[in-house]
């Protein structure tokens, strides 16, 4: 984030203020993520290998970056406990918040993933699943503004996968670039990745890259002036940010709407969401005991991996080791597990 000026009478008062910290943290390989109980703010660290860590969104306030969504045209931003209880659940291997008000639902659900050619994990999947809990129709949509602040210092604030620069207001709707990477300085291989295109994400209908103070004082839409910069003289300077517009649809009385985004560590493989989930139940069919095993089960993992892989090479992206082991190790298992039904 860039330069945000603050009153010396607001400035005291927040130096005077004790901190409290107040926060549950899920780490595994290279990635961090934090949840804020009093806020439902997220923080996430990139964790690198001299031991230091890397915020891939603004650190000072996790605050800055949030969802806000629209209910038959009512906005509401950060949902607060006014309008909505919160509820922050700590499962294995992740985090999840449920916002609920009288109307409606909201699932946020935090998953530690790895991305296509890392052996660890190194960033995060994110799914809101919003219900309608009410008793008449609804009109729902969701926007997420993100604060990224890595590229500020460069001036290159965000780099398209198609090697697109983007250092001033711009608007994008689909087809989209399979991501956008938000670089630390001016490196092209560091920094947070944001999934964009890819199987398992959903695609929002519209994107704005626009300086934050701008994005965050307009209630929902965004007209973009492609001759502005990321700055907003005097208070807001050289300060970009990323709004992920989903728009209004219907839902009715006991209805869902899922959208799941993608983002971490850059890795030129890119992140593929349900990856990790194939992984794992073909480790768990190859360890599974002979009575426990279900040959419609590994036939339809068999499938899913080889969909996968092909997914994987259609886009030039090289085959990762480990996806070549489990296809051989899961036929082989098949074919063992065959010979004992033929015994």
């Amino acid at each position: 984030m860039g330069i945000r000026k603050t009153g010396p009478a607001v400035f005291l008062v927040i130096m005077l203020m004790p901190v409290i910290v107040h926060s549950l943290n899920v780490e595994s390989g290279r990635i961090r993520l934090e949840i804020d109980e009093k806020t439902g703010s997220f923080s996430l660290f990139s964790l690198q290998e001299n031991g230091q860590s890397l915020s891939l969104l603004y650190p000072d306030d996790p605050g800055t970056s949030y969802f806000s969504v629209a209910v038959n045209n009512r906005i509401y931003r950060r949902p607060s406990s006014s309008d909505f209880r919160r509820e922050i659940v700590n499962e294995s291997g992740g985090l999840i918040i449920i916002w609920t008000s009288s109307q409606l639902e909201i699932r946020q659900e935090f998953r530690l993933i790895r991305s296509v050619s890392s052996d660890v994990k190194n960033g995060i999947a994110m799914s809101l699943t919003l219900r309608n809990i009410s008793s008449r129709n609804l009109s729902v949509g969701l926007r997420y503004l993100l604060d990224t602040y890595l590229g500020e210092s460069s001036g290159n604030h965000f780099v398209s996968s198609d090697n697109r620069s983007i250092n001033g207001e711009t608007g994008l709707k689909a087809a989209y670039p399979r991501y956008i990477l938000s670089p630390q300085g001016r490196s092209v291989n560091r920094g947070l990745m944001l999934m964009l295109d890819a199987p398992g994400i959903e695609k929002p209908d519209s994107i704005v890259f626009a300086n934050w103070k701008r994005l965050n004082e307009s209630s929902w839409s965004y007209d973009v002036n492609a001759s502005r910069s990321f700055s907003n003289p005097p208070y807001s300077i050289n300060d970009s940010a990323i709004a992920l517009y989903f728009d209004p649809e219907a839902l009715q009385p006991g209805d869902e709407r899922l959208i799941n985004l993608v983002f971490g560590s850059y890795d030129q493989a890119g992140y593929l969401p349900d990856s990790q989930e194939i992984n794992d139940r073909i480790a768990d069919i190859i360890l599974e005991e002979s009575d426990a095993r279900d040959p419609a089960k590994e036939l339809a993992l068999v499938r899913e991996l080889i969909t996968e892989i092909d997914l994987l090479m259609k886009a030039g992206q090289e085959v990762p080791q480990e996806k070549i082991r489990l296809l051989r190790q899961l036929l082989e298992t098949l074919k063992a597990r065959k010979a004992d039904l033929e015994d």
